[in-house]
């Protein structure tokens, strides 16, 4: 910086040039950033000299002296460079409806049309999915989208929710579109390195921090975000900047300052490609020309910082006020005079143990950037880059696993229950076992996260963010029906994307290995399926590729074998792995959370339905015992009887019959074996079947401990005390255990968020069977009811029934 002032003081003597002029205008900028007294009556250069003592005793003084800097050498720069921060810093109306460099583009944009042809028309689901229909762009045929929904068309005429839609139009701004430096993210942008957009924008910001002093209201007109303190705003942006500089060269905030303090030196003193004279860049073409120029400054500048830093530390320390510091001289990695050793070789020497730069995945991913001039390393460029999301995709599992699980509950819940049971609530209850508490929260975390990247970042992950959801987020108080996987739902978003980056990452490796992919469901996906990678396990890996010639005259030399690194990466990571299906994630529409009762009742509309008999109900009751081949059976008939719903069908047809014919779930249809009587069932006994397996899973929970019903309000959960208990269980003897175990049940599971935990449970349950055309069976079911009982104690009353059926088995009243 001192020669760059130097320069400022040959040229501020000729007041009559362009370049004095800017900086008197300097000056005074920078004296008012300063809040300084009036200024005395004295020559330009003492008011320099005086400016450059306060900049340093300032508490923001690094910062500061960037900014001075700066504003230096755009003054005296004759680098083309130099010219569109020259034109923010002291004309900023000129450059009003210009594509700032290294703002973020409509990424959805530029990769939809560069895919698609001008025959072809762009489509989009209801869920926020775009697909592409060819030949004439009109849909012909219906498909299924990934969300489930319905997508295509009959004849042109387009399925209800599938709209067409125009992405020829560029959601990409011009201007200044970033927000508040909290939101950044430390990411490449286009073909700039992340270490470049850093330095970029560390002068951009220096330079429209100074524009605010020159025009503040045209740079606020060049902003999407108006702050109320433009200074503040790009002070706490340019502080960014050093922090992410920082990360991406893994140095700390002195060498990254430093290092934008030599960047502008070799501007100073070089020239550079001419597309960098570009000053008004009024397409986008003109912005990614720019870039590609900067690019071509920047990575021969990195490729010798070390040597630059290392320099300019010798300098000071043998130059600057503090040169006798011998603390300062290890901290520079100096090596200090020593007493003779007897020993000899390089064990021996100083600098063998002088503190080394610490690796980190952003100085990888930097060094990698600077080396891969031909592309040779597109595996691990895309790991490192990308790392921030790949790290979490290790918990893909656990994600999948969690929405599963939700599916499950709300199935036979109301969606106003979703709406006021938390994150935390969920978490909290007893049924989980810990390693399901712990997954669980894995997953919610992971979620989390993933999602407050996408947020901030939507243009650089190709994710079309609804409007209805970019302002949602994810925390211990969000309702759990948030996490349920709709359409369009958080959670799906984030499953989809954690199951985009690993595919790409397996057919960019396949592209190099040629070796053939396999894939898989969602539902098959397991620990081991997915990429595992964390940032120790690729740092160490690239140390070991890491080579350190140290000769005895105490020079050193670094190499990193990167070509057998993405090797290694590829063996370790990559290979074997699978392709995951994203049309098989789990997914539920809202109407299948609602109208569970709904859907029973469209059934019986279309198709006639009877009870099993008696003794078919008993033996599933006591032979089934598979809470998962229960689970995985009702999962069928859901589908079986929502299809029925609308199509009706033949009542004595077998329902393996039509499960594996109509339906074309062969797999499904051979799961029925596994359990007592379903495989003799016919339609007609679709909806009883249903009941009493829903009623024989619950059971089974129970006797292992867990609670069926843990999503209803605790205000149905009421213990009974221990004569109430024992005057139920004397009367139960008396009843049909089984059917009082199953239409309990179902009325507990289907309609009882509608009655109040105050009502008695006998009329209660009278009315439900008087409701259901099951008359028959009222005073054999609640004749052994206390009157005095109420909702409140009801799953209390419905627990005690199953746990004891097995104590009064042989003294059922037979029907």
């Amino acid at each position: 910086m001192l020669v760059t002032l130097d320069r400022a003081r040959g040229h501020i003597k000729n007041t009559d040039s362009e370049g004095a002029q800017q900086l008197t205008i300097i000056t005074k900028h920078m004296e008012r950033l300063l809040q300084a007294p009036p200024p005395s009556e004295e020559s330009e250069e003492n008011k320099l000299e005086k400016l450059m003592s306060d900049v340093g005793s300032h508490e923001n003084a690094a910062l500061l002296e960037v900014v001075l800097h700066t504003a230096l050498t755009l003054a005296l720069s004759q680098n083309p460079l130099t010219e569109l921060f020259r034109a923010i810093c002291f004309q900023p109306s000129a450059v009003q409806g210009t594509y700032l460099p290294t703002m973020p583009s409509d990424v959805l944009f530029d990769v939809t049309n560069w895919k698609i042809t001008s025959e072809e028309k762009l489509w989009r689901c209801q869920c926020g999915q775009i697909w592409r229909i060819e030949n004439c762009g009109r849909p012909v045929e219906v498909n299924r989208c990934l969300c489930g929904s319905e997508v295509g068309g009959i004849s042109y005429k387009p399925v209800e929710g599938f709209e067409q839609v125009d992405i020829t139009k560029d959601k990409t701004e011009t201007g200044y579109v970033l927000g508040s430096p909290t939101s950044r993210n430390n990411e490449p942008e286009r073909d700039l390195p992340a270490a470049s957009v850093c330095m970029a924008r560390a002068l951009l910001h220096s330079a429209m921090l100074l524009g605010t002093l020159t025009d503040r209201q045209s740079i606020l007109e060049l902003m999407k975000v108006k702050p109320q303190d433009a200074e503040k705003f790009f002070c706490d942006h340019l502080g960014k900047d050093l922090q992410f500089l920082a990360e991406s060269l893994s140095q700390n905030i002195d060498d990254a300052t430093m290092t934008v303090h030599l960047f502008l030196r070799h501007v100073l003193d070089s020239t550079a490609d001419a597309n960098m004279a570009i000053k008004f860049m009024r397409e986008k073409e003109d912005r990614i020309l720019w870039e590609n120029g900067f690019k071509a400054v920047t990575q021969p500048f990195f490729q010798v910082l070390e040597q630059k830093l290392a320099s300019a530390k010798q300098q000071m320390i043998e130059e600057g006020p503090h040169g006798s510091s011998l603390l300062l001289k290890v901290a520079y990695g100096q090596s200090l005079p020593v007493s003779p050793q007897q020993s000899s070789g390089l064990i021996s020497m100083p600098c063998m143990w002088r503190f080394e730069q610490r690796m980190t995945v952003q100085r990888l991913t930097h060094l990698v950037q600077q080396d891969n001039v031909a592309n040779q390393f597109p595996v691990l460029l895309e790991l490192l880059s990308k790392h921030q999301h790949i790290q979490h995709v290790r918990h893909l599992p656990d994600i999948l696993t969690l929405q599963r699980t939700l599916i499950r509950c709300f199935q036979t819940g109301e969606i106003h229950e979703g709406k006021r049971l938390s994150v935390r609530a969920f978490l909290e209850r007893d049924c989980l076992t810990d390693d399901q508490r712990l997954a669980f929260e894995r997953a919610v975390q992971t979620v989390r996260k993933v999602w407050s990247n996408l947020r901030s970042s939507p243009q650089s992950s190709e994710i079309s963010i609804p409007e209805e959801l970019q302002s949602k987020e994810i925390s211990a108080d969000t309702a759990i029906l948030d996490l349920l996987p709709t359409t369009p739902s958080i959670i799906s978003m984030v499953t989809k994307f954690l199951i985009q980056l690993q595919n790409s990452c397996i057919d960019t490796a396949a592209k190099l290995t040629k070796e053939k992919q396999r894939s898989v469901s969602a539902e098959e996906v397991k620990p081991s399926s997915v990429l595992s990678v964390t940032e120790s396990d690729l740092v160490t890996m690239a140390l070991l590729n890491f080579q350190y010639v140290l000769e005895e005259d105490g020079t050193k030399t670094t190499y990193f074998n990167f070509l057998t690194l993405q090797r290694q990466v590829i063996h370790r990571f990559i290979s074997g792995k699978p392709v995951v299906k994203v049309q098989t994630t789990p997914s539920i529409t809202l109407n299948n959370v609602k109208t569970l009762h709904s859907t029973k009742l469209k059934v019986k509309d279309q198709l006639h339905q009877e009870p099993l008999s008696v003794s078919l109900m008993r033996r599933i009751m006591e032979d089934a015992r598979s809470v998962s081949d229960i689970s995985r059976a009702l999962s069928t008939l859901k589908v079986a009887a929502e299809f029925l719903a609308v199509t009706g069908g033949d009542p004595e047809q077998r329902l393996t019959e039509y499960v594996r014919t109509e339906l074309k779930m062969e797999a499904h249809a051979k799961q029925f074996r596994d359990l007592p009587v379903v495989p003799q069932t016919q339609l007609k006994h679709v909806l009883s079947l249903w009941q009493i397996l829903s009623a024989k899973r619950s059971a089974l929970l129970v006797e292992m401990n867990q609670d069926p019903f843990f999503l209803l309000d605790k205000k149905y959960h009421t213990e009974l005390s221990e004569k109430q208990r024992s005057e139920l269980t004397t009367a139960l003897s008396t009843v049909n255990m089984e059917s009082f175990v199953i239409e309990l049940h179902e009325m507990i599971t289907v309609s009882l968020e509608s009655y109040e935990s105050s009502w008695g449970i006998v009329e209660t349950f009278k009315e439900y069977l008087e409701n259901e055309g099951k008359e028959i069976h009222i005073e054999k079911l609640t004749s052994a009811e206390s009157q005095d009982l109420t909702l409140e104690n009801v799953i209390s009353v419905w627990k005690t029934a199953v746990l004891i059926s097995k104590t009064f088995a042989h003294s059922y009243v037979q029907e």
